[in-house]
């Protein structure tokens, strides 16, 4: 408890103060102590030593508001300190009990309490020195890594690919802010939390070596309130979700990167005055002729992407076919105003995720990671001779 320096006798006023008398709250040298406990209206009063007074915390509220008398017994009814004119009036018929009892009571709950809360504190500060030292060191070299795979790929036809490299390199730079930032923010609010109880618990400690039972019945009142809506944001904090490392689709990168030789090599023939049959198939990478390849870039708006889809293993939306569909295009949407992907489509790829024998929900989480970019980049398959069958399931547009 904090020491109140050179505190004067409030009874002589004349030698420094050594007790503190919680009924007369006033403070006494070691004389007027003499004095004050020979007179039988004082005698049995709460006297302290004075430095384990602490003013901040002592309350003034000792006494009845409504019969100007001290407290002596506590309501177990209302729960709250009564005088003794109390009993037979406002609280007339109600249980009662000694305060002494009441608060060994509460010491005892508080007891409990700081030890339950201290075993919070160290749960919260184990999770928070978990995400520091492995989680945020785990997706720094997981992205890391992803890199590398990346340039060794591009290494293979540098003189042609340079853009898809920083396509991709971009991806994973967004993929490694946004789990940084979602784990930073997660340490942040479980930071928070752990500074407002270790503030409480200290508090509650505090007021538990308190000796004046009213001030600490007063004192832990207001602690609870704080330590109750402390309870309720433990309850709302937001847990991180379990880490997973980005998924790379290297068979889709490489036909992207085969498709990009070939357009260039089909330039430098036209230029070179080949004639078209001499010219590289693109079709060759497909598994069939009818089926044509599009990389299609949607830069997200104020509508969203604005396309809806459908199929997946356990819900084919075309007999006998795993794929996704495209089955709704949205008007104002990215896909309406670009224009190129139409109902019917099928989709190969979100991004740098095969969507080649997936579930619907598999593929629609694939679709989710792309809402916070700017730019959705899509693998389409045009396939005139499988016309769209709906379906009973189909997701939600995507935004």
């Amino acid at each position: 408890m904090a020491q109140i320096s050179t505190t004067k006798c409030g009874l002589c006023n004349i030698n420094n103060g050594m007790n503190f008398c919680y009924e007369c709250e006033a403070a006494m040298c070691g004389p007027c102590r003499t004095t004050h406990d020979k007179i039988p209206a004082t005698k049995y009063h709460s006297i302290t030593d004075l430095k384990r007074i602490d003013r901040l915390s002592f309350s003034s509220i000792s006494i009845c508001s409504t019969h100007k008398q001290e407290f002596s017994l506590y309501c177990t009814t209302c729960k709250i300190l009564i005088c003794s004119k109390c009993v037979a009036t406002k609280h007339n018929r109600h249980d009662f009990s000694e305060i002494e009892f009441i608060v060994n009571d509460v010491r005892s709950s508080v007891k409990r309490q700081i030890t339950e809360m201290k075993v919070k504190l160290q749960s919260l500060t184990s999770a928070i020195d978990e995400i520091r030292s492995v989680a945020l060191k785990t997706v720094g070299e997981d992205a890391q890594h992803l890199r590398s795979k990346i340039d060794s790929a591009v290494m293979d036809v540098q003189s042609v690919i340079e853009q898809k490299k920083e396509i991709q390199i971009s991806e994973i730079n967004d993929f490694e802010k946004f789990e940084k930032q979602e784990m930073q923010n997660t340490v942040e609010s479980k930071e928070r939390v752990l500074a407002s109880s270790t503030a409480i618990c200290s508090s509650l400690e505090t007021i538990l070596a308190e000796e004046h039972g009213v001030t600490f019945l007063n004192g832990y009142k207001a602690l609870k309130v704080e330590n109750d809506e402390l309870d309720d944001s433990l309850n709302m904090l937001k847990e991180l979700k379990p880490y997973s490392c980005k998924e790379l689709n290297l068979s889709a990168f490489y036909k992207e990167v085969i498709k990009a030789i070939i357009q260039a090599a089909n330039n430098a023939l036209r230029d070179d005055g080949k004639p078209e049959a001499d010219l590289l198939k693109e079709d060759k990478l497909e598994k069939t002729e009818s089926m044509h390849v599009n990389i299609i870039e949607l830069v997200n708006g104020k509508k969203g992407f604005g396309f809806s889809i459908a199929g997946g293993i356990g819900n084919q939306h075309t007999p006998g076919d795993n794929g996704i569909f495209i089955t709704k295009i949205m008007k104002g949407g990215a896909a309406e105003q670009d224009g190129r992907l139409a109902t019917g489509d099928k989709l190969i790829a979100v991004n740098s995720s095969n969507l080649e024998n997936v579930t619907h929900e598999g593929a629609v989480a694939a679709l989710k990671t792309t809402i916070a970019t700017k730019v959705m980049r899509l693998t389409v398959v045009k396939q005139s001779d499988q016309p769209s069958k709906p379906n009973k399931e189909q997701s939600p547009p995507s935004k």
